[in-house]
């Protein structure tokens, strides 16, 4: 009995040590695995930390890279309406809405996954996505002052195509040839550059499905034409050579308000001394009263036109060429009153110059028709 007893007993204190060293391990298990568990939750900390702290340092290191140059941009605009033609001040107030469009494949997205198709930024938010991704950067170079408005709209679609809309009104600087005044035709031009890309970096194209002219009506003293789309190369000042979209709209003068002020005075004080020139009769006070009145005349119309009608200060003018032919047309006719008027024995028995004079009395005045008709088909 006392043998199994003590058996008993060493059996259980066995196994009571066996037990607390197996606690021991276990305790020392869980402490290492607090360690372990402390350890990685510092360094995911830690990490996250990093990423916090570091990432917006990185992505302003790095930013938006450029799609691959050069870039092939597609640009067309569209005249929604014309207010107003200065003639006088080589400007034109206009609103047009200009499109510009190009691929960026870096913008390119899953339609699936996203749900949609394409992503639309409305006028506050196309500045703020402009300015974190890559354009061109192109805009109007004859505006004039300050735009009366403008609105933008901003495109993104799947495959990377980007569009970008401007609806702008302003008023644009334009240099409008008026030498054939009052016969002129002239071009209101609005161009597009991009001042910082040159053609190494961008290569523009007219996307003519987008090219149109919603605005039928015509001003007061202007008739509007077609819209044109061009592009011109010219070398900046870095040496580089910069592209520029021109779109030119043509247009024409009404000449009959003009015809009635203008021409027709000036036909008029050509006629009565032409007149004078046809009479069988002739009186030489008279005539140098009537050549001397319409020399006046032209001068008077000369300079209330050219007072009135700023627009036609060159001698290559129509006008200017019109006036022209009327003094020489005055001395002609200055110069045959005063030879009929001569003593008339000097023609008698000299019949080639009686034929001469009969001559020029109905061959000057044709002359003058025909030249004045031409300078005005011409114009």
């Amino acid at each position: 009995m006392i043998w199994l007893s003590y058996i008993k007993t060493k059996v259980s204190s066995s196994d009571l040590f066996r037990g607390s060293r197996d606690s021991r391990n276990k305790c020392k298990n869980d402490t290492m695995e607090k360690i372990s568990y402390a350890r990685d939750l510092i360094s995911r900390i830690l990490a996250f930390l990093i990423i916090i702290l570091f990432c917006p340092l990185t992505f302003a290191a790095q930013p938006y890279q450029a799609p691959a140059s050069p870039v092939a941009i597609s640009g067309a605009i569209t005249i929604l309406c014309i207010d107003k033609i200065n003639d006088k001040a080589d400007e034109f107030n206009a609103t047009v809405r200009i499109n510009t469009s190009w691929h960026d494949l870096a913008l390119a997205f899953n339609k699936i996954s996203a749900g949609v198709d394409h992503y639309l930024f409305n006028d506050s938010e196309t500045s703020k996505k402009l300015d974190q991704i890559w354009n061109p950067k192109i805009d109007i170079v004859n505006v004039k002052g300050e735009t009366h408005s403008s609105h933008q709209g901003l495109t993104i679609y799947s495959d990377g195509k980007v569009n970008h809309v401007r609806t702008v009104a302003a008023t644009f600087s334009s240099i409008l040839n008026t030498e054939a005044f009052p016969f002129d035709q002239a071009q209101l031009q609005i161009k597009l550059r991009s001042l910082e890309n040159n053609i190494q970096k961008i290569h523009l194209s007219v996307n003519k499905k987008a090219l149109g002219n919603l605005f039928q009506q015509n001003m007061p003293l202007w008739s509007i034409g077609d819209l044109r789309a061009d592009i011109t190369e010219a070398r900046g000042w870095d040496n580089e050579i910069y592209q520029t979209f021109v779109f030119s709209i043509n247009i024409s003068r009404y000449s009959a308000p003009y015809t009635a002020i203008i021409i027709l005075p000036f036909l008029l004080i050509l006629l009565v001394p032409t007149l004078q020139t046809w009479t069988t009769h002739t009186n030489k006070i008279l005539s140098l009263s009537l050549i001397f009145s319409a020399i006046l005349a032209l001068i008077t119309l000369q300079y209330t036109t050219t007072f009135i009608f700023p627009v036609i200060p060159t001698l290559n003018s129509t006008f200017i060429k019109l006036l022209g032919l009327g003094y020489a047309y005055l001395l002609l006719i200055l110069f045959i009153i005063f030879f009929l008027t001569e003593k008339q024995h000097y023609l008698e028995g000299k019949y080639y110059l009686q034929e001469l004079l009969g001559f020029l009395k109905w061959g000057i005045p044709l002359i003058f028709t025909v030249l004045l008709l031409s300078i005005i088909v011409l114009a």
